[in-house]
């Protein structure tokens, strides 16, 4: 995947086919509340240099990215029904994660595009409750 001007395409060499994925940019479930639980919360922005070996001298060292990519981690409960509306946003609406979507950032509340980097995953708490952790990678700021 390239990242030309705030627009995913994915190219397939075979057929020669460009699919734009800003189409396929999927919105949150609107049943589900955006709260993250606060114990559970991490954020990372990824490495963002690419460091290089010259001759003689330091190093040369470089942005790998224009906009930083940051990982996000938290959890949230679910009753059942919420849980069956995540298990299907994954599974059919973003394509098992391929597909975007916009999520609020949440330290700053700002709206970005994101990315599933794994499966949620889902822990009984009892009484048709859940636990759910899900791990997104923050792509850059959604521009209506």
């Amino acid at each position: 995947m390239v990242l030309l001007t705030r627009v995913w395409v994915r190219i397939t060499q075979e057929e020669g086919e460009v699919i734009n994925m800003t189409d396929n940019l999927q919105q949150w479930p609107a049943s589900i509340t955006e709260d993250v639980q606060i114990n559970g919360f991490s954020q990372k922005a990824r490495e963002n240099t690419i460091r290089s070996s010259v001759e003689a001298g330091v190093d040369k060292i470089r942005r790998r990215y224009t906009t930083p990519i940051v990982e996000i981690k938290f959890n949230r409960w679910f009753t059942f029904e919420q849980y069956e509306t995540i298990e299907n946003f994954y599974n059919i609406t973003t394509a098992g994660g391929v597909f975007p979507f916009t999520f609020p950032d949440p330290a700053t509340n700002e709206v970005y595009v994101y990315r599933f980097l794994t499966s949620p995953s889902y822990s009984a708490l009892g009484g048709l409750h859940y636990q759910v952790s899900f791990s997104f990678e923050r792509l850059y700021k959604y521009v209506a």
